[in-house]
C-alpha cells in the first residue's frame, strides 16, 4: 500500500467534518487548516458584531437575560432567539466573568 498523501488526508478529513451533525447549524464559517485542523470564523462581518453587542450586553448585566433584553431594547423571546443564533450562553456571563 503507498503511503496518503497530504491532499488525500485533507480531503478524508473534510468528509469527516461535513458529516459531523454537530456542526450543520453552527453560525460559523468553517474551515481546515493545512494541517487538517478546524478553524470556525463568524460567517460575517454582521454576525461578528452582533455576536460582540451581544457579549458586551450580557457581560455589562452579568448574563441576566431579562436584565439583557431590557438594554438592548427587545423582549426576552427574541433576546434568547438572538443569543441561540450566535451561540452565546448566558450562563457563561454570570459571576462577572466572559466567556471571551
Amino acid at each position: 500500500m503507498g503511503t496518503v498523501s497530504n491532499r488525500e488526508m485533507l480531503v478524508a478529513r473534510w468528509t469527516e467534518v461535513v458529516n459531523d451533525a454537530s456542526l450543520h447549524d453552527v453560525p460559523y464559517k468553517i474551515e481546515l487548516n493545512a494541517e487538517g485542523t478546524i478553524e470556525m470564523s463568524p460567517a460575517n462581518n454582521w454576525h461578528a458584531a452582533v455576536q460582540a453587542y451581544l457579549a458586551h450586553v450580557l457581560t455589562a448585566t452579568h448574563g441576566t437575560v431579562a436584565r439583557a433584553a431590557v438594554l438592548a431594547g427587545l423582549h426576552r423571546g427574541p433576546f434568547y432567539k438572538l443569543l441561540q443564533k450566535h451561540a452565546l450562553d448566558p450562563e457563561a456571563f454570570r459571576n462577572g466573568t466572559s466567556p471571551t
